[in-house]
């Protein structure tokens, strides 16, 4: 009995260690609106780059669910993800990322997330500098 107690403490201990050591996917909800609580079309970026759909290879847009890995870095700690989104004009066909400057008036936003944060990312856009009178 000792021998099976024993057994089942190293496989848990090695399942541990396999489930810590791999990339964690974290799924987001992300989601964009202005100070008006209005939301506001935007493709979703990842580290700078703008997220496409593996299967219709478009720009994914908010609202959306995106997954996110987070590798293991030779320290132990997770790297963070740089999360970000683009407004796009409103009329925009499917799949577009077309900007004009009289039809887009908010700035590009991004921040760092961790695995640990919360799941709904919400991003309040500001007037781009530009737009202002």
């Amino acid at each position: 009995m000792r021998r099976f107690a024993i057994g089942a403490i190293f496989v848990c201990a090695a399942w541990l260690c396999a489930s810590c050591a791999s990339q964690q996917p974290n799924v987001f909800d992300v989601r964009a609106i202005n100070a008006d609580e209005e939301e506001v079309p935007c493709v979703v970026l990842v580290d700078d780059q703008v997220l496409l759909d593996p299967d219709t290879n478009e720009p994914i847009r908010t609202p959306a669910k995106v997954q996110l890995t987070f590798p293991l870095m030779p320290d132990g700690r997770r790297r963070n993800a740089k999360l970000g989104v683009r407004p796009i004009r409103a009329g925009a066909g499917e799949g577009s990322e077309e900007q004009s400057s009289g039809g887009i008036i908010y700035a590009e936003e991004s921040r760092f997330v961790a695995p640990t944060d919360a799941p709904t990312q919400l991003f309040v856009l500001r007037r781009s500098r530009s737009a202002e009178p």
